[in-house]
């Protein structure tokens, strides 16, 4: 489920392809990090359709905690397409290349 306490940054529609061939439609999100204690911050992230949901991640300021949030996303989709997934755009045959926005 998306969350948007802290406002969204940005957001990816997809359509996730399990290795067995089933498809589910899926959004991927990053909310703006936001300040959670005294040297120390959150980003909420999903990835809709894959994760159910996941926990905000931490960091020492906000620009650490968006960061790592985006190596999570991408570590998490790198996964599913190694273990045989495939990451559409909606309505086209299309691949999501990864490569592009989470690098190798």
């Amino acid at each position: 489920m998306r969350s948007m306490d802290a406002g969204l940054v940005c957001e990816c529609d997809v359509v996730f392809i399990h290795a067995d061939g089933t498809r589910s439609p899926g959004r991927i999100w990053v909310n703006r990090p936001r300040r959670s204690g005294a040297g120390s911050a959150e980003c909420s992230v999903g990835i809709d359709g894959l994760h159910p949901a996941l926990p905000p991640v931490a960091g020492a300021d906000t620009l650490q905690a968006l960061v790592l949030a985006l190596r999570l996303i991408g570590a998490l989709l790198h996964d599913f397409v190694g273990r045989g997934g495939k990451i559409r755009l909606p309505n086209c045959e299309a691949e999501l290349e990864l490569g592009a926005y989470f690098g190798p």
